[in-house]
């Protein structure tokens, strides 16, 4: 075979080769050759535009026809690439794809971003055996960091570990036609892809290794191809039974209104409008204090201690709930209803695609704890009343209990872990109590109401129900509070809302029983807190200096990278400090530095140092707090399997603090810093009466970011030389901030796992049946769509499965799982008695 490109260089990717095969016996040679392989990576492109020159949109359409599908191998130290190419007219296509497809049958190929090529290869009629997508592998290196909140991209990747630019993506990547023959610019382009993806696989295996997160990757790996069969097949929504849902929400919306003038003294209608509306804006917090003020004075100064609601005051749900007005009550309705309206209604309906169902995107990795989110919609964060209307396409009829309908119809199985969060805290702790009650099948929260009161929950429950139901409500408040770290103001302020008025001091005294009653959950949590305690305490040495440096480099550096994307389709990194400062500026810079004209070899000096300094910021996602070596400050937490949540400092966090300390400071030189600045600028950073401001009020404050920029530089300008006593101070308070996050890692991040290991699981349990596949899975919740005949034996594989998987991380613990078989995700409305269903199909 006539090689079309061979390459080397000091960059960091390997000798490559890159073929163009478009003949049977190019494609026979080139499988012979990449069984040759101990690993392959994959990567397809595919047919960008439609018949009308419309771009295809990933999320509606699908990623488009493929057109060339690239396998690279290393052999003999040479990466070897073969561009397999599909042109729609040619007579070779089909045998192409054939022997491709045949190969690509027997072989776990290695991916960035697998869920794509898996699924043009699968629409091409091709799917490969298996897929190790290295995109997951660097989202479990970096889970947690400071910045990260999405996937890296194959380029960033490239540019990071190997020292290179992927050039063409967004102008050749979207260049690929039918039929029209590849030039030797896409052929490169598209093997080049596979080539990069190729040498990164031993770069993450080591990388993988020393972070000993193998276990993690593979369980990732594993559950990936699942959740993207969720992705692609979606959860059916009744678009019509949504419509008329929410015109009885604007009825509610308007009764609301209505009720509200009537409460604060008459409202208006008008000719086209007879509804009558409040003359204040029940939207607007302002307008919202201001009627507190006036007709709820006695329950606002109650509330706040003898004072009324300020600017600064929130009037959230929480605020509304405590007072216990009928206005208060009123607005928390109003909210409901107009919050469904308005983030959800109408608006809703445009993520149903012409099938029918909602095709969500869930993100493996992304969340710090491990656990999966959704976006596009997020389908974890609905109004629970939409549940009942996410229903099968042809599902049976339940009515007050009763089934009917057709029994080809299609219902959900759905399967929750039973208090998971509890069950791994009892095995990280080891707390007899808690795994002994486990065993026993008690109601925990029972358990922990009496041991934490000394009661017989029996005995009670029997005589007194009311002060069993509030013993209990306790006990569960408790069960999940103390392993999130609530102080015992949110422990009270919790409780108070869900009907259990509580002072702080009683929250207090509950906290101290809760940890008498279980000791080795005690000592476990003090554990936890004394590590955060240590590094609080004895931190490690920070350059704050080249932390500011990172603050202000990091923006300039993306913005120029942004300009330079647009203007070329490769760049260097003199490049990019060539676009934030001309040469001109830069040897004006260093003659300042000086105190004359630098030499053409001091300029070139300074121009590698901002090079390499280029180099150094790109390793962030967002600026954090460094250490002297120029590395993030930062500590980790594991699960049992060794899934790593890392945190670090941001260095918004910690201007924040910085700032908060010296606007509140109340003695001291910093009193003297804010007021240099308050008659610097004119601006006053206290209230009327000289105070500080409070938290929430400074924040909206330096909400502005040129007067945030001024005052933290008039800080560090005041301070010289003493300003580490105040920048050690703050990443105190940073590192504080994230003890409950560090105190519930391992609980939260081992539920993620045990959820995980089902998907994988599942993935292979799942194809014994004709059609079931998932469609949500929101925490600890898994459901899955398949017909009304296999559900109570998906019901049974869904239920052993999760539980399993949980039992996997927590032997020491009793698993359950809860499942249930309904014609809607709403169970307390459409849930099938199993036995009723046996019947009906009978």
């Amino acid at each position: 075979m006539k090689a079309m490109d061979i390459s080397k260089n000091d960059s960091g990717v390997s000798p490559y080769v890159i073929t163009h095969v478009d003949t049977t016996d190019k494609a026979l040679a080139a499988v012979k050759r990449l069984a040759l392989a101990d690993a392959v990576a994959g990567d397809t492109e595919t047919v960008a535009r439609d018949d009308n020159g419309d771009l295809f949109d990933l999320d509606v359409h699908g990623p488009g026809p493929m057109r060339v599908l690239s396998l690279a191998g290393k052999i003999d130290g040479v990466v070897e690439a073969f561009v397999f190419d599909f042109p729609e007219s040619s007579p070779v296509a089909s045998g192409i794809r054939s022997i491709v497809g045949d190969y690509v049958a027997r072989t776990s190929l290695y991916a960035w971003n697998a869920d794509f090529d898996e699924r043009v290869l699968e629409e091409a009629g091709i799917p490969a055996a298996g897929w190790y997508d290295l995109m997951l592998s660097q989202a479990s290196l970096v889970l947690g960091s400071s910045g990260v909140s999405y996937y890296d991209s194959l380029s960033r990747v490239a540019s990071r570990y190997l020292g290179l630019a992927i050039e063409g993506k967004g102008t050749i990547q979207l260049s690929y036609t039918r039929d029209v023959p590849r030039s030797e610019e896409q052929i490169h382009y598209a093997g080049f892809d596979a080539v990069v993806t190729c040498d990164l696989i031993p770069v993450f295996a080591e990388k993988v290794g020393q972070a000993g997160l193998e276990a993690t990757v593979k369980l990732e790996w594993e559950a990936r191809p699942f959740r993207s069969m969720m992705e692609r097949r979606g959860i059916g929504f009744d678009v019509l039974g949504w419509r008329k849902y929410l015109i009885s929400q604007e009825t509610a919306l308007n009764a609301a209104g209505a009720e509200l003038a009537r409460l604060t003294g008459g409202g208006q209608a008008t000719l086209f409008d007879p509804v009558e509306k409040p003359m204040w804006n029940p939207g607007s917090a302002e307008d919202v204090k201001r009627i507190l003020n006036t007709h709820a004075e006695d329950e606002v100064r109650k509330y706040l201690g003898g004072r009324l609601f300020e600017k600064a005051d929130s009037v959230d749900s929480a605020a509304l709930k405590l007072l216990g007005h009928p206005i208060a009550d009123t607005l928390l309705e109003w909210r409901d209803h107009q919050k469904t309206l308005s983030t959800y209604g109408e608006k809703f309906i445009s993520w149903v695609r012409p099938d029918g169902r909602v095709h969500a995107r869930y993100l493996q990795c992304v969340v710090s704890t491990g656990r999966m989110s959704s976006s596009k919609p997020n389908m974890q964060n609905n109004d629970p009343l939409m549940k009942e209307f996410y229903t099968p396409d042809l599902t049976l009829s339940v009515v007050d209990g009763a089934i009917s309908g057709d029994p080809n119809a299609r219902v959900f199985v759905l399967g929750d872990l039973g208090q998971a969060e509890l069950r791994v805290a009892a095995q990280v702790s080891g707390d007899e109590a808690l795994i002994e009650a486990f065993l026993r099948g008690d109601d925990m929260h029972v358990v922990t109401a009496g041991r934490m009161f000394g009661l017989d929950m029996e005995d009670l429950k029997a005589n007194e129900p009311k002060a069993f139901k509030l013993a209990r409500q306790r006990g569960k408040t408790m069960n999940f509070a103390v392993i999130y770290g609530l102080g015992p103001r949110a422990l009270a302020q919790t409780l108070t809302l869900a009907g259990i008025p509580t002072t702080e001091d009683e929250a207090a005294e509950l906290q101290r029983l809760y940890l008498a009653a279980f000791p080795k959950v005690s000592a476990w949590l003090s554990a936890r807190d004394a590590t955060v305690r240590e590094m609080i305490d004895n931190p490690v040495a920070c350059d704050f200096g080249l932390t500011l440096r990172l603050v202000k480099l990091l923006p300039k550096v993306n913005k120029a990278k942004e300009v330079l994307a647009d203007r070329m389709s490769s760049y260097t990194k003199r490049d990019i400090v060539d676009e934030i400062n001309s040469q001109d500026e830069v040897s004006e810079q260093l003659a300042a530095k000086l105190g004359r004209a630098p030499s053409v070899e001091e300029l070139e000096e300074e121009t590698l140092r901002r090079c390499e300094m280029v180099s150094w910021s790109e390793q962030f996602k967002a600026p954090v707090v460094v250490d002297m070596d120029g590395n993030a400050v930062q500590f980790e937490s594991r699960t049992a399997i060794g899934r790593r949540r890392i945190f670090n400092v941001s260095t918004a966090r910690w201007l924040d603090s910085i700032i908060s300390s010296v606007v509140r400071a109340k003695r001291g030189d910093l009193v003297q810093i804010r007021k240099s600045f308050e008659e610097a600028t004119g601006q006053k950073l206290t209230t009327q009466d000289g105070s500080p401001l409070g938290r929430d009020a400074l924040k909206k404050r330096f909400e502005n970011k040129d007067l945030k920029d001024a005052f933290v530089s008039h800080v560090f300008r005041q301070l010289g030389g003493n300003a580490d006593k105040v920048c050690y101070r703050a990443l105190a308070d940073c590192i504080g901030s994230l003890g409950n996050a560090y105190r519930n890692a391992p609980i939260q991040g081992g539920v993620a796992d045990a959820v995980m290991l089902a998907f994988g699981m599942l993935n292979e349990e799942l194809k014994r049946f004709d059609d079931a596949f998932p469609v949500q899975s929101v925490h600890d919740s898994i459901v899955i769509e398949c017909s009304a005949r296999e559900a109570v034996e998906v019901a049974g594989v869904l239920k052993d499965t999760m539980e399993a998987a949980l039992r996997h991380f927590c032997p020491s613990v009793p698993a359950i799982a809860d499942v249930e078989i309904s014609a809607s995700l709403d169970t307390s409305k459409h849930g099938i008695d199993f036995d009723q269903l046996a019947s009906f199909l009978a």
